[in-house]
Formats: structure tokens, C-alpha cells, sequence
């Protein structure tokens, strides 16, 4: 292809651009009139309420005169009998049009406006999300850095958010199942940000007379913020599978983090002493393919911290374990510390902590944890179906003898979450 060629491709692919986002722009516009359009109709309709009550006030006010002077006639005229009847029926026929004014028209501008459709992010359709690049449109965010631009630390390249690290590219599949349903999570991750959070420290200086605290490393690695970025397209892909439900985007981010393998990190560093293994960043563990209890649970809790929930992490210092915490009834609860458990190590329902989990040599957690809190959000609600299947698990497992129905019971949690446990 010659010059004058590619000059001319890349004028009209520049003509083509300029048109979707003009095409974006009227649309755009034209949501807006018409919410504005909604908003007029529904003060016109209050108005005409309120001029239909005032105007059958004053007919009654009219027909109390006229009857207290009927009564101081003597008699009572054909025509006087008349005129009464026809002051009833415009009182009657008012009293009408404002109950059809009051219920058909109101109500449907009300409805109109409350099922306005939103992506998974609570996103308006058509509108940017405060999640750059994200657009929603149609019931999914997609990416458009054209129309609502890039964060700081990345780079806007025609409709995409790039970075200097995105570096030999590989797409993964993450699996999760939702209800007895396996699925999918498209990812792709690069080897340059794996050697850029390499490169990073994994230790911290503190004054003197300053005592060391574990959520500072915690932190140190769930805020980065760079990782953060180019962890949001997994956060906008898990609520593109669940837009209608932030619940189940929460079940699918937990069973998603369940299912990948567990494993101790090889990484070393560059300045460790022989045979230590240095401590993952949340992205590298998704690198990897694999990790561990340490690794699964800050990925979780950073992907909690997005979705919006209170989370903290639970530390077990005998069993050198880790879990998450997502905040919830206290009832519920682990020892009364208003945070459910979650294992991340294999899958299981939100508050069972009474199984046994791998990387610890007793298999059971006997100890009480640190609480560790991390990110504030909300709450789980007191009604989701995994507080009554972990205290069914919870019964069925520590059963000396399960029976037939125990055993139904046990399959049916089995399919439902992917369990691996095994009963005799």
C-alpha cells in the first residue's frame, strides 16, 4: 500500500471515529430530553391535580350556599331543581377526571422513571462509568476511551486504556460456579506487569520505637494503584456476568478466587536469601495461575474493595493461615466480630469455617484470628441462602453417622458450590 493510500485509510478510519462519537453524542443528548421530557409531564400532571381539586372545592362551596338558600324558600321552582342537579354534575364529573388525572397518567411517568436500566455498576445506559474506560450500554460496561477518557496511570490509544507493561499478552479463563452452573471469566494478563510488581518492595520502614503492623503490608500490596487499573477489567466482567444482582457478582467474585489452584509462589527476588519465597501481588496470582491462602485471600479483598463490600482478613498466627472477612449479621458472624469467614483455599459457602483447608498441617483451624480490617463498604444481607447451607454443611459434616438424607442433602451443597468434600 503506498503513502498517499495509508494517509487516505487513515483519514477515513479517523472520519469513521469522529462519526461514532458524534452517533454517541445525539444519543446521549437525546436520553437526556427526554428524562427532562418526563420531569415537565409529571409537573404538569401535579398541576392539573391541584387546579381539579381547587375547582371541585369551590363547586361545593357553591352548592352549600345554594342549599342553605333552598331552605330559606318557601318552595322549590323546576328550574331551581335543575340548576341544582347540574352544579352535582360538574362537582361529580371534576371529582372524575382528577381520580383518571391522579392514577393513570402519574403513574405511568412514575414507572417510566424507576425502571431506568442500569449496567452492574449501578451505571445509567449510555453513560460513562465512574470506572474509566468503562461505557454502559445495553446492559454491559464496555471499554470506550474516546467518550469517557483514561485513568492517570494509563494511556488512551484510539477506544482502549493501554500501558508500557503490557508486555506478551496471554488470555486466561477463570472458572466459577453459581448455583450448581459453571462459568467464565475472560481475562488477559502480561508478563510486563508481572516483572513491573516484581520489581516492587516487599518490605517497610518504620521509626524508631514504631512496631511493625500487618495491614500495612496488606495494604502496601492491595493499593497499588496501577495494579488496581489493570485489575478493573476482571471487576467489570464479573459484573457484566451478574449486572442485574450484586449479590451474585459477589458469589461469582468468591467462587472465581475458590477455583484457582492453590499453590505456594516460586518467586524468590533478586536480594533474598536462598530458598525464601517472597510474598505475590493479588495480579501475579492470576499470572501464575495459582496461589496461596496469602495470595487468594488479597486478591479476593481487593476485588471485594471494588464491588463495593466492608471486608477484612482474617489472621490465624498458630496455623500460619489466612481468610477473608466480609462484614455482615452479627449472628452470622465469626465469634461475634460482625465479618462472615470466607475461605479462599477450596470452595465453600460464606461463613463455614469449620472445614478443612489446605496449607495447614491440621487441616482445621483451632485458633482465634486477627482481625485485620481493610476495606469499608457494605454489607451482606441477612437474607442470602449460604448462612442455612454453611450451618447444613456445618451439621452434616461433623455427623458421626450421616444417614441417606444427610447424604442427599450433602450432594445437592456438592453441586451447588463445587464442594470436594468427601463423607463415608
Amino acid at each position: 500500500m503506498g503513502l498517499s493510500e495509508k494517509a487516505l485509510k487513515k483519514a477515513e478510519d479517523e472520519e469513521k471515529r469522529k462519526q461514532k462519537e458524534v452517533e454517541a453524542f445525539l444519543k446521549k443528548e437525546a436520553e437526556e430530553d427526554r428524562l427532562r421530557e418526563l420531569e415537565l409531564k409529571q409537573k404538569e400532571i401535579a398541576n392539573a391535580k391541584a387546579a381539579a381539586i381547587r375547582e371541585t372545592e369551590r363547586m361545593k362551596e357553591k352548592l352549600v350556599k345554594i342549599e342553605e338558600f333552598s331552605r330559606k324558600k318557601d318552595g322549590k321552582t323546576d328550574s331551581f331543581r335543575k340548576y341544582l342537579f347540574m352544579v352535582a354534575g360538574i362537582i361529580f364529573v371534576a371529582i372524575l377526571i382528577t381520580l383518571i388525572i391522579s392514577y393513570f397518567p402519574e403513574s405511568k411517568v412514575e414507572k417510566e422513571l424507576v425502571i431506568l436500566p442500569t449496567c452492574g455498576d449501578g451505571t445509567f445506559y449510555e453513560k460513562c462509568s465512574l470506572s474509566k474506560p468503562y461505557y454502559c450500554t445495553e446492559g454491559q460496561l464496555v471499554e470506550n476511551a474516546i467518550l469517557c477518557g483514561c485513568p492517570d496511570e494509563l494511556i488512551k490509544d484510539e477506544g482502549r486504556c493501554v500501558s508500557k507493561y503490557f508486555i506478551d499478552s496471554e488470555k486466561i479463563a477463570l472458572t466459577y460456579i453459581l448455583r450448581g452452573v459453571e462459568g467464565y471469566i475472560p481475562f488477559t494478563v502480561y508478563s510486563g506487569v508481572q516483572q513491573y510488581l516484581d520489581s516492587l518492595p516487599r518490605s517497610l520502614f518504620y521509626d524508631q520505637g514504631e512496631l511493625p503492623r500487618r495491614d500495612d503490608f496488606k495494604l502496601m500490596k492491595i493499593e497499588d494503584e496501577l495494579q488496581r487499573e489493570l485489575l478493573i477489567p476482571l471487576v467489570t466482567e464479573i459484573q457484566n456476568a451478574a449486572p442485574n444482582s450484586s449479590e451474585d457478582q459477589l458469589r461469582i467474585a468468591i467462587s472465581l478466587v475458590q477455583n484457582i489452584e492453590y499453590g505456594e509462589s516460586e518467586f524468590t527476588g533478586k536480594n533474598s536469601h536462598e530458598g525464601l519465597r517472597l510474598s505475590r501481588y493479588p495480579y501475579q496470582v492470576l499470572v501464575e495461575k495459582k496461589g496461596s491462602c496469602e495470595g487468594k485471600s488479597e486478591l479476593l479483598t481487593l476485588i471485594l474493595r471494588e464491588l463495593g463490600y466492608d471486608s477484612a482478613m482474617f489472621y490465624y498466627r498458630s496455623e500460619n493461615h489466612e481468610a477473608v472477612g466480609i462484614k455482615c449479621p452479627n449472628k452470622f458472624s465469626l465469634g461475634g466480630s460482625g465479618y462472615c469467614f470466607v475461605e479462599t483455599t477450596v470452595p465453600s459457602p460464606i461463613s463455614y469455617s469449620t472445614g478443612t483447608y489446605l496449607g495447614i498441617t491440621s487441616g482445621k483451624l483451632l485458633s482465634s484470628p486477627q482481625i485485620i480490617l481493610l476495606n469499608k463498604g457494605k454489607a451482606l444481607s441477612e437474607d442470602m441462602y449460604e448462612f442455612e447451607d454453611a450451618a447444613e454443611l456445618d451439621s452434616i459434616l461433623n455427623d458421626n453417622a450421616v444417614d441417606f438424607f444427610e447424604k442427599k442433602s450433602l450432594e445437592e451443597l456438592q453441586y451447588k458450590y463445587g464442594l470436594n468434600y468427601i463423607v463415608r
